[in-house]
């Protein structure tokens, strides 16, 4: 019967299931990410630099090895924490008034 079928799709369980689905999908996990980092005071900067230049500067000031040199998300992660360590640093050193 057609009003048995209604009633089975509004059945509690089947709401549940169909949002935890929801919540699983590439466009809500990015819409969950960034809410998280407007929560956090956090942006994501989009940057250019010389992939051949930046990688060895991380080398030679022994941020990452070798293996890791070759890899853009070893690169990023360390660029994440050079900018992050800068900041920390500049901002420790005008003071905690300027904070």
């Amino acid at each position: 019967m057609p009003g048995e079928m209604r009633a089975t799709a509004r059945h509690p369980a089947a709401i549940g299931s169909s949002q935890r689905m929801l919540v699983r999908t590439p466009a809500a996990l990015k819409k969950r990410r960034y809410r998280r980092r407007l929560r956090d005071g956090v942006c994501v900067l989009s940057i250019e630099v010389k992939e051949a230049e930046f990688a060895e500067a991380l080398l030679l000031a022994e941020r990452l090895t070798d293996r890791q040199a070759l890899r853009r998300d070893q690169l990023t992660h360390a660029a994440e924490s050079v900018i992050t360590e800068f900041a920390e640093r500049w901002l420790r050193m005008r003071g905690p008034h300027h904070m």
